[in-house]
């Protein structure tokens, strides 16, 4: 991680947080092929506690959103790499190329769902330790990073691709 990028995007999110801007950001910092909720990465979450935490804004509300869909969009490729065949690199051009074939796709049914909105001072109040600073800045991060997976759980629609990935992929089991 480049430290100046970090800085330069740490000052910006303050910026608009002061301004009361609305923020999207996808806070699992990536997607999973198989549909599995990843953790959510905590950088930009913790500038947003920490932007309440110290007053420059009154309140922030985080959304949790589920998209979920019925095919992966990279299914042959992902079943290669499965089998042991590298992955190829992510570039502009081969986004270019693959772009055509990608959007004459069917993918399927796509659900797009909303968890219960966080209300950030309701979470760092709920936070009864004793300590302040970092500390209770990181907990209070931890916890809504937990919080934003749980709900972006409880909004994902089942589908029978991901009935099927669950049976496939699960651990030590038989068929």
């Amino acid at each position: 991680e480049d430290p100046l990028w970090g800085a330069v995007v740490t000052a910006y999110m303050k910026e608009l947080l002061g301004h009361n801007q609305w923020i999207e950001f996808f806070a699992e910092g990536s997607r999973s092929r198989t549909g599995r909720v990843m953790p959510a990465r905590i950088g930009l979450l913790k500038v947003c506690v920490e932007a309440l935490a110290v007053g420059s804004v009154k309140e922030i509300f985080v959304v949790p959103a589920a998209l979920s869909y019925e095919r992966c969009l990279e299914g042959s490729s992902h079943i290669n790499e499965l089998t042991g065949v590298r992955k190829t690199k992510e570039s502009l051009p081969a986004l270019i190329r693959a772009s055509p074939s990608a959007l004459s796709n069917n993918l399927g049914a796509t659900h797009l769902s909303f968890g219960n909105p966080i209300r950030l001072s309701d979470m760092l109040l709920k936070d009864k330790a004793n300590d302040s600073g970092d500390a209770k800045i990181m907990r209070v991060t931890r916890q809504l990073a937990y919080d934003i997976g749980q709900g972006m759980v409880n909004g994902l629609r089942v589908t029978t691709t991901g009935i099927l990935a669950g049976v496939l992929l699960r651990k030590g089991g038989k068929f």
